[in-house]
C-alpha cells in the first residue's frame, strides 16, 4: 500500500517523507508551476488531486483553471490524477469526471466515488487506466470499502482512498488491498511520517492488530 502525503515546501518535512517511502499528492492549491522535488533535487514520486474538496471547504467553485493548468503542465509526469468531482454532488459528479475523463489520456485517472454512488454506477467506466479513489464521508468510506475493493479487484484498476489520518482507517484500507491512501499528517507534522510508516508495516505484518485500538 503505497503512502500519498499532501504537497508540503517545508525541508524538515520533505526529508522525513523521503525517509519514510511516502509519495507527494499535489492539489492546485499546492502545486507552485513545477512537479514536486526532494530537497535533494530530485523528482518526487507524485500524483494529483483536483482541489475540489479544497474549494468545497472555502465554499467556492471548482478551480477550473489553477487545474486545466497543473494538469496540462506536469500531468504527464504523474502516477494518476483525479478527475474533477463534486464534493457530494452524487450522480452530477461522476456524470462531470466522465466527461472530463473521455478528453484526458496524459496518465491514468481514478474516479472520485461520493456518498450515494454504487460500484455499479462505475463498473461500465472502469479499465486498467481509469481507477477509483473513494471520496465521502469517513462513515460511507469505511462502511462501503468493501464493495470497492471487490469492483476494483474484478476489474483489475487501480484503489485510493482518499483523507486517511487515523491508524483505524490504515487497517479498514489494508485489509480491503487498496492500492494507496493519502492524509495530511505526515505533512503537518513530520514526526508523524515514521509513526505512519511503522504502523503500516504493522498491520502489513498482521492485518487485524490495531482493530480493537
Amino acid at each position: 500500500m503505497i503512502l500519498y502525503a499532501s504537497q508540503t515546501h517545508g525541508r524538515r518535512n520533505l526529508d522525513a517523507l523521503k525517509a519514510n517511502g511516502f509519495h507527494i499528492l499535489s492539489t492546485p492549491d499546492t502545486w507552485r508551476g513545477k512537479p514536486p522535488r526532494w530537497t535533494t533535487g530530485e523528482l518526487a514520486p507524485f500524483a494529483l488531486d483536483n482541489g475540489a474538496w479544497g474549494c468545497f471547504r472555502r465554499g467556492e467553485p471548482f478551480n477550473w483553471p489553477k487545474f486545466r493548468e497543473m494538469a496540462d503542465q506536469i500531468g504527464h509526469l504523474a502516477k494518476w490524477i483525479i478527475a474533477p468531482d463534486i464534493v457530494a454532488g452524487g450522480a452530477a459528479s461522476l456524470e462531470m469526471s466522465i466527461r472530463w475523463r473521455q478528453r484526458w489520456d496524459k496518465c491514468p485517472a481514478l474516479l472520485a466515488v461520493q456518498d450515494g454512488m454504487t460500484p455499479e454506477d462505475l463498473l461500465p467506466h472502469l479499465n486498467q487506466r481509469t481507477g477509483v479513489a473513494i471520496g465521502g464521508t469517513t462513515e460511507f468510506k469505511i462502511r462501503t470499502l468493501p464493495e470497492w475493493a471487490k469492483l476494483a479487484h474484478h476489474v483489475g484498476c487501480y484503489l485510493h482512498v482518499l483523507r486517511v489520518n487515523s491508524r483505524r482507517r490504515l487497517v479498514a484500507c489494508a485489509l480491503g488491498g487498496v492500492d494507496s491512501i493519502d492524509g495530511t499528517s505526515a505533512t503537518v507534522f513530520s514526526v508523524n511520517a515514521p509513526k505512519i510508516r511503522r504502523w503500516v508495516d504493522e498491520i502489513h505484518r498482521q492485518p487485524t492488530l490495531g482493530l480493537w485500538k
